[in-house]
């Protein structure tokens, strides 16, 4: 497998939707926020050591491992919607995708030559792990499928899983493919497939998530001394204490509503414990990670969500988008760091008016950047 674990729901014949989760829960904590558009095309996406991804554990810790399988599986011309610390891997996926300097090519065949990702790829029973096989080859077109329940696709097309040329290889399929079934290519094969053609995704938003966690005195953040603590005073069950944490940190209990606050604590009974290896990962990530400079020339139609009561990331870095023509930031007021579960009216009508306005072409425009009980989605 060389693309992420994910959940497909919605409507396969809509537009694709790609939901990226973040740090300490995989992508069933969202699904709140994916059945806010079922007429969409949606794709929950693991990331390495969550949910459908928990096979790929050893690359949570590799960077651009995790980049090329998160572009890998990304359907071509998405909107993406990104929660929390998942917002660092999308721009990096976007800023890898977007940046002529990077060749994609060579970073697949550089992340398939490594020791873990050919134990993870090679055929079952196979010897030699590094064997390049039709399986794990970079230019393999990985397609989503849908069947329709009534008239499936042939035979023909179900049978076929490889080829040795990408471009026949995509004629062929659109030759069988029937008007029941939406195939979707991922941006890394669209690449490399079809080299002349630039890979995008149509738009982003994120919710709470932020280009650099830690705050620096041109920036503001979280505490660099905690993340600190964090990177040398962890151990397994400090880790699980440290999850249950971010949970609560999530809301404020004074002013959460009860279905954020039912959500919340259920997410911290019920959810598989993650592997250390992969919270650490993870924590290792935020602390190093500086993804400004790809935020900054990121240019496609982008939504920043963020909440006024939120204690893990600042509402106030919505002000860093004022007066941008292509990127724009909403801040919910009676929100901390779901604003999906405590405003979920206003969220999807903030969220449905920037995609009616990135569907039409035309500018977004929010009345305020404020955190005042009177902003609301511009007519």
């Amino acid at each position: 497998m060389q693309h992420l674990g994910f959940t497909r729901l919605g409507n396969s014949q809509g537009y694709p939707l790609a939901i990226i989760h973040g740090w300490g829960c995989d992508s069933s904590f969202l699904l709140p926020l994916a059945k806010m558009f079922p007429e969409r095309d949606l794709y929950l996406i693991d990331l390495p050591g969550y949910g459908r991804s928990a096979a790929l554990a050893p690359i949570a810790s590799d960077l651009s491992a995790t980049i090329y399988y998160l572009i890998n599986t990304i359907p071509h011309g998405a909107d993406v919607i990104s929660w929390s610390f998942g917002t660092l891997y999308v721009l990096r996926a976007l800023s890898s995708i977007n940046n002529p300097c990077v060749n994609l090519e060579s970073l697949a065949q550089s992340v398939l030559a490594t020791p873990v990702v050919k134990a993870l790829t090679a055929p079952p029973g196979s010897k030699s792990q590094g064997s390049t096989s039709q399986g794990t080859r970079p230019h393999c077109i990985e397609h989503y499928r849908i069947e329709a329940p009534s008239k499936g696709l042939s035979s023909q097309l179900q049978a076929e899983a490889t080829t040795d040329d990408c471009g026949a290889r995509a004629a062929a399929l659109a030759q069988l493919a029937d008007d029941n079934a939406i195939e979707r290519t991922s941006l890394l094969a669209h690449q490399l497939c079809h080299p002349d053609a630039q890979p995008f995704v149509r738009s982003l938003v994120t919710i709470c998530g932020s280009p650099r966690f830690p705050s620096d005195p041109n920036w503001q953040g979280l505490s660099p001394v905690k993340i600190l603590k964090c990177n040398t005073e962890m151990t397994p069950k400090r880790l699980t204490r440290l999850v249950h944490l971010f949970y609560r940190l999530m809301i404020d209990e004074r002013n959460a509503c009860p279905l954020e606050r039912e959500y919340i604590h259920s997410l911290i009974k019920n959810t598989p414990e993650v592997p250390p290896e992969v919270l650490m990962a993870g924590i290792k990530l935020v602390t190093f990670l500086d993804e400004r400079p790809a935020l900054e020339h990121l240019d496609l139609p982008s939504l920043h969500l963020f909440g006024a009561q939120d204690r893990l990331v600042p509402y106030e870095l919505a002000q860093q988008f004022s007066g941008d023509p292509i990127h724009h930031a909403y801040v919910f007021q009676h929100s901390g760091h779901n604003p999906y579960l405590s405003e979920p009216e206003l969220f999807e009508q903030v969220v449905r008016t920037f995609y009616h306005h990135v569907e039409q072409g035309k500018v977004v425009t929010f009345r305020s950047f404020n955190a005042s009980p009177s902003l609301h989605p511009s007519a």
